[in-house]
């Protein structure tokens, strides 16, 4: 099911030409919503629960991803990836924190939205530098393109980001650039990392998050993934519909402007 987006463009402006309505609210099916943000469970329609597992995939335009953790390095999930709030005033410490501000998003427009998703908390932590990795796994419709977001990334903390066939061949990877210790200036404190591969060799089979290396930190925030294209925020583009509703929109208008042009004639006329 596609889950409605962050950023998914609701109408503007009720027109009385039905090809400009039709023109508006046909950007809000766009390709936005592509994007997994989290803000609802798998159904597109319920709010997810804090702290709890996310125990069923995501499908969007026929791609099914499961999203999870691998703890023995096979490519497969075997721990629950779990939801969090970024409006709880609970430190759990597995996400990130900033003293009494837990998960604060420092975006200018709010891009991590309301939800996120982290390792398990409690004594089921798994930590991505040292035992388990996040895993994105594909089935259903084929992708070679991919993108999403880190948070939070500080404290000297770097990770790599790998792309696999369905063979678990390695087909493109990327490491996140150094970082200086501690949450001040040149880190990410707050911020997302955006990931992007574009157009692989093979289909995705699925996607491996690890830590590299880190001053301090550790904990782990994942948010906005768009399983089949390059950027987590693509432009909308103007479905069949809105290009319909455009032409009807245009040729209401020339009939407007035809009867008008006539009826001044006639005034003239007489």
């Amino acid at each position: 099911m596609t889950t409605i987006t962050k950023k998914s463009v609701a109408p503007l402006l009720m027109a009385t030409a039905t090809g400009t309505t039709t023109l508006l609210l046909s950007f809000s099916g766009s390709a936005q919503a592509a994007l997994i943000d989290f803000e609802t469970l798998p159904d597109g329609i319920t709010t997810p629960t804090d702290n709890a597992a996310l125990t069923n995939s995501y499908t969007v335009n026929g791609t099914t991803v499961t999203f999870g953790f691998d703890t023995n390095g096979d490519l497969t999930i075997d721990a629950d990836a779990a939801f969090e709030s970024r409006n709880d005033s609970i430190n759990t410490g597995v996400s990130y924190t900033h003293g009494s501000s837990p998960d604060l998003d420092r975006t200018a427009t709010n891009e991590g939205g309301d939800w996120l998703l982290r390792s398990p908390g409690g004594v089921d932590f798994l930590n991505v530098f040292d035992s388990a990795d996040f895993i994105v796994k594909y089935t259903g419709a084929p992708a070679t393109s991919a993108s999403g977001q880190l948070w939070d990334i500080d404290a000297g903390e770097i990770y790599s980001i790998e792309a696999f066939d369905s063979t678990g061949t390695i087909i493109s990877s990327i490491t996140t650039p150094p970082i200086p210790g501690g949450e001040g200036p040149n880190t990410l404190s707050g911020l997302p990392y955006d990931f992007s591969f574009s157009n692989l060799s093979s289909d995705i089979g699925s996607i491996r998050i690890s830590g590299v290396e880190r001053i301090g930190g550790g904990g782990f925030a994942f948010d906005n993934f768009n399983a089949t294209q390059s950027t987590v925020n693509p432009e909308p583009v103007p479905e069949p519909l809105t290009i319909l509703g455009s032409a009807t929109a245009l040729g209401f208008g020339g009939l407007l402007k035809r009867q008008h042009s006539q009826k001044q004639k006639q005034k003239k006329d007489k």
